[in-house]
């Protein structure tokens, strides 16, 4: 463990000799989310393109599968070292917050904990897949027969407006 700190601390200070970086610099990894790497840059963070790289004081990911080293040659996952100052955002079934579906779902299991529909607060939202894997909903029909009658409902709405403005047009 001493070794691995003493060797962390070594490949440290090249990688901040490498980028010219002062010892206080504090560094990033983040692959995506343009507007997130621009304000962390703006603060004179640095960031450290290589994704898998174990030098970082945040990495900020979508997968977890992004957090950890690419397999070895036997297909084996390389285990990353986090260290105490180190931070990152992934934590195990976080995508019930991050991802749309998730969310969707999240908030549709909403009506278990409170009379208040999702759409009080929220715009409406479906869950899609395919036809063989639909998700249902508390009334027993998928998502997707959910979305086609309320675009249905949309359009006839919308077009009764159009003819009340306008009742002379076609």
């Amino acid at each position: 463990m001493k070794k691995a700190a003493i060797q962390d601390s070594t490949d440290w200070t090249a990688y901040r000799k490498k980028h010219k970086l002062a010892k206080g610099t504090k560094i990033f990894v983040c692959p995506a989310f343009y507007h997130f790497k621009k304000a962390l840059l703006e603060r004179g963070w640095h960031e450290n393109t290589d994704r898998y790289s174990e030098i970082f004081d945040l990495k900020f990911m979508v997968k977890k599968r992004d957090l950890y080293k690419p397999k070895d040659a036997n297909g084996t996952k390389l285990e990353t070292t986090l260290y105490d100052f180190q931070t990152i955002n992934h934590y195990q079934g976080n995508g019930v917050l991050t991802s749309k579906v998730g969310l969707c779902q999240s908030l549709q299991n909403l009506r278990c904990w409170t009379k208040d529909s999702m759409e009080s607060f929220f715009p409406k939202c479906f869950y899609l897949l395919s036809s063989d894997t639909l998700a249902c909903t508390d009334r027993g029909e998928t998502d997707l027969d959910g979305f086609i009658e309320y675009f249905r409902y949309t359009y006839a709405l919308s077009t009764l407006r159009q003819f009340i403005k306008k009742p002379d047009s076609k």
